[in-house]
């Protein structure tokens, strides 16, 4: 389905400013995405139709961009007097000036929609939480103006340590047999090499057993961490083939799953966390699976569930992967 509008994040350049064909000059989301849209044209922008928030039909006039500095700013609003406006005796012929307009549809790959108040934020922000496991909607429960940019990231960090210091936390652990799991990482790494990685299997595991605690159906973003690096983050990988993941770049993860199997580490709860954090490690009896969650998260008898369910997937993987 084609993508009819899109929402104004936030304007790069003001009224009166110079502007090169090829700078950024506003901020665009969609259902899909997040997109940066150049001027395309040089010259100075002589006016801003549209302001952040606005959900902006594609194709709409949002900007004038004209050759010549404006001398005065333009009129607040489209209708002009007539008695103020003397009548010419002849228009001089000249180039109209540019405009900017609502970026045309994209057709990323197919995913499901979200659910929910969407959180309005520059492409860089969201990068930026992303990679530091931060949740910008604790911007918006303290009323911080939307959209989010670069310089809020610092106000998000310190409202998530600030969160963090204050919660009660539940931790939940168990031990698995690892045979069944190693059974069918072998069989699928024997049909298709290469096809099917661990965190893919790690990332369904985990928002399957997410979803049983849920009541109304919503998209479960779970991003997967080996060490130091980031490994990516799926959207709802419980409900997609295991050789064909759907990304979740632009969303902030429901879960977390930290691969510890390559290291010496048995369990890792960071200051920045703020949602449930699945831990894997492996000894020489078994996988050894441990769950951290804030208690505003998941309460003590859910987190319990959860992690029993995790663990019956990794001890029955066939019948929750195939």
């Amino acid at each position: 389905m084609a993508q009819d509008s899109a929402v104004l994040l936030a304007w790069l350049k003001a009224e009166g400013d110079a502007v090169r064909a090829d700078e950024i000059l506003f901020e665009v989301e969609t259902d899909k995405t997040t997109m940066e849209i150049e001027a395309g044209a040089d010259g100075f922008v002589a006016q801003l139709l549209s302001a952040p928030g606005e959900n902006v039909p594609v194709g709409n006039v949002i900007a004038v961009i004209s050759e010549e500095k404006p001398s005065a700013p333009p009129p607040s609003g489209p209708e002009t007097s007539v008695a103020e406006t003397p009548p010419l005796e002849e228009a001089p012929s000249v180039e109209p000036p540019a405009v900017a307009r609502a970026p045309a549809p994209v057709r990323p790959a197919p995913s499901p929609p979200t659910t929910g108040d969407r959180i309005l934020a520059s492409p860089k922000a969201r990068r930026l939480a992303e990679e530091e496991s931060l949740d910008l909607a604790l911007l918006a429960t303290q009323g911080v103006e939307q959209p989010y940019h670069v310089k809020d990231i610092e106000t998000l960090r310190a409202l998530a340590a600030k969160r963090t210091v204050g919660t009660a936390w539940n931790e939940v652990e168990a031990r698995v047999d690892p045979a069944a799991l190693d059974g069918l990482v072998t069989l699928l790494a024997a049909e298709k090499p290469g096809a099917v990685s661990d965190a893919r299997i790690w990332a369904a595991f985990a928002a399957g057993s997410l979803r049983q605690t849920m009541t109304e159906s919503g998209v479960i973003a779970v991003r997967v961490e080996a060490g130091r690096s980031i490994l990516g983050t799926f959207s709802d990988p419980d409900r997609s083939r295991l050789s064909v993941p759907v990304p979740a770049d632009d969303q902030a993860p429901m879960a977390i799953v930290r691969d510890l199997t390559g290291t010496r580490l048995t369990r890792v709860r960071l200051v920045r966390d703020t949602v449930p954090v699945f831990t894997v490690t492996r000894d020489g009896s078994g996988y050894l699976l441990g769950l951290t969650t804030p208690q505003d998260a998941l309460a003590e008898d859910i987190a319990v569930m959860v992690l029993e369910d995790f663990a019956d997937r990794v001890a029955g993987p066939v019948r929750h992967l195939l």
